[in-house]
């Protein structure tokens, strides 16, 4: 699935994709902005239970998508870097932003120092579509997982 156009920040900043801060921009208040270029985004769809191994440059997310079925009591997520440094965020429905320092949306957020195991556990995420953001904060090869419980 590929996502693609211009992101728009809503409201005061309440962002429903990615935001940027810029000054007023041909009559655009501060608070409503342009992006300033076109955004494509490939989402990769995952079964649950298969694993995926990709890479992400620093400063970049790569996403993937996995919907539980309706029997399933709760979903565990994954992230083991080969090197370098990732963070994983988790958000119903839509793509996360932003980050922990930051702030964002995302629902569920991990975000170790170093090269270790990134791990989210969400409850309650049956018969839900969930996407998921490994955001690179250094380049990384890495190893995505799910599973149900």
């Amino acid at each position: 699935m590929a996502l693609t156009g211009w992101l728009l920040i809503v409201e005061n900043g309440d962002v429903s994709a990615f935001s940027q801060t810029s000054s007023s921009h041909n009559g655009i208040p501060q608070t409503q902005a342009l992006v300033s270029a076109p955004v494509d985004f490939d989402v990769q769809s995952l079964s649950v239970g298969e694993l995926v191994r990709q890479s992400v440059t620093e400063d970049a997310w790569v996403y993937f998508s996995v919907k539980v079925p309706a029997h399933a009591n709760g979903l565990n997520i994954l992230v083991s870097p080969d090197e370098g440094d990732v963070d994983l965020y988790v958000r119903e429905g839509h793509l996360p932003v932003g980050d922990i320092a930051h702030g964002g949306r995302f629902d569920a957020s991990s975000s170790v120092d170093g090269s270790l195991v990134e791990r989210v556990s969400l409850s309650k995420a049956n018969n839900k579509t969930w996407f998921i953001g490994v955001h690179g904060y250094h380049a990384s090869r890495f190893e995505l997982s799910t599973e149900i419980n």
